[in-house]
């Protein structure tokens, strides 16, 4: 019979003439089942595929790396149409950190990211204007219960707090069960551990760059936050993956009275500078943080609500016995937000967490992701023809989600 095959896994169209029952279509990493439904499938070339749940399909082969075959055990006469971007991708808007309906940092999560090439990624990024973008992917360590790529409209970073809160809500929201109490999500500084206790937390990662910041740099630090070296209490690097600089100031109201200005740095690259001072005792929140960060335009970005920076703020304010082994801060207040972030230290870690709300759902339209058209190759496996990137909402849609969830809150 004859047959057309819809999109696989690598999202290739194919059309193929086959003879007999179970129509199967391979793809360069990927099985789809057309026809059949056995748990294993040995394929032509002798090796064996196992049936997992597959998107939108009836099954799903994993790892394959032959051609296209039918049920006779022959190659099937395959014309490869173009390679699409087609699979319809799930993704969410979760607010992070917030004490209240759309208080803290947004974030996107793309589900299902297999098949994205790194520059749809930062596109689709860029084009979602967020401070951060995630992707969620198969883990490729055993240990891990998922992986993330973490995008921000510059590039990849290879940690990020907010994000891994977000994301983790996100994985948890298809009903996927963990394997164990603590969750291990994979990234680019590796693996991070996650915990339900109420509110998703995450470990503090180790940080990759500390100790103190060198007189020039500091004057740096302090010209941009229009401040003099002397009203600076403390500063050290606590650089855990974007590049932070800690700031200790003398209390809250030398946080909130800050107005840096990118224009007094005269330094090189980019500048990352988190500002921390305590609330009164007794107060219901202990420490103020803002976060400060230039942007590829030259701009200085105020981040909303900054989970890294609290991680490795408070692994320097706590080591260093500035801070209790288990505290509240608040960001986000110089621009209308209030985020929380819930401190906790245990006997080996420190651990950081916040609320996670989703605001709102969707689906990205089948064949539209993707950046531009490139140069085709003879191989078929290395072509990319990409469509255009649309997204199932517009600034209308968005209003509405955004009513009917305040209205469920």
């Amino acid at each position: 019979m004859s047959a057309a095959l819809g999109q696989i896994s690598e999202e290739w169209m194919l059309s193929a003439t086959v003879g007999g029952p179970g129509l199967m279509a391979v793809g360069s990493d990927s099985v789809y089942d057309f026809g059949w439904d056995p748990a294993v499938w040995t394929s032509p070339d002798g090796l064996t595929w196992t049936r997992v749940p597959g998107p939108g399909f009836s099954n799903f082969y994993s790892r394959m790396l032959s051609v296209t075959v039918g049920s006779s055990g022959l190659p099937l006469p395959i014309a490869m149409r173009r390679r699409l971007r087609s699979m319809s991708r799930g993704f969410q808007m979760i607010d992070v950190f917030g004490s209240g309906a759309l208080l803290g940092n947004p974030l996107a999560v793309v589900h299902d990211a297999e098949g994205l090439t790194t520059e749809e990624m930062q596109a689709i990024t860029r084009w979602m204007n967020l401070s951060e973008t995630t992707f969620l992917l198969p883990p490729t360590r055993e240990e891990a219960d998922y992986r993330v790529r973490i995008f921000t409209p510059i590039g990849e970073l290879p940690f990020a707090g907010h994000p891994t809160l977000g994301t983790c809500h996100a994985w948890l929201s298809t009903g996927t069960t963990p394997r164990g109490d603590i969750i291990v999500q994979e990234c680019g500084i590796g693996l991070v551990h996650l915990k339900r206790n109420g509110r998703l937390s995450f470990a503090a990662p180790p940080l990759i760059r500390s100790g103190p910041v060198d007189d020039v740099y500091t004057v740096q630090v302090a010209a941009v936050l229009g401040i003099s070296p002397d009203e600076i209490v403390a500063i050290e690097w606590v650089d855990n993956g974007p590049g932070w600089v800690g700031v200790l100031v003398e209390d809250h109201e030398a946080v909130l009275s800050l107005r840096p200005d990118i224009g007094r740095y005269d330094g090189d690259g980019q500048i990352d500078i988190g500002v921390v001072g305590p609330h009164p005792g007794g107060a219901d929140i202990d420490f103020e943080v803002r976060a400060f960060f230039s942007n590829d335009k030259g701009q200085l970005v105020e981040d909303p609500v900054t989970g890294s920076l609290n991680a490795s703020l408070a692994q320097w304010l706590i080591g260093s016995g500035r801070a209790p082994a288990s505290y509240i801060a608040a960001q986000g207040t110089a621009i209308g937000r209030a985020g929380r972030i819930h401190v906790t230290q245990d006997e080996s870690q420190t651990w950081v967490g916040g609320s996670t709300v989703t605001v709102s759902l969707g689906r990205s339209t089948e064949g539209s992701i993707g950046v531009g058209d490139r140069t085709r190759s003879r191989n078929p496996a290395n072509r990319s023809t990409y469509g255009r990137l649309r997204w199932p909402f517009c600034p209308a849609v968005i209003c509405l989600c955004l009513l009917r969830f305040q209205r469920c809150v």
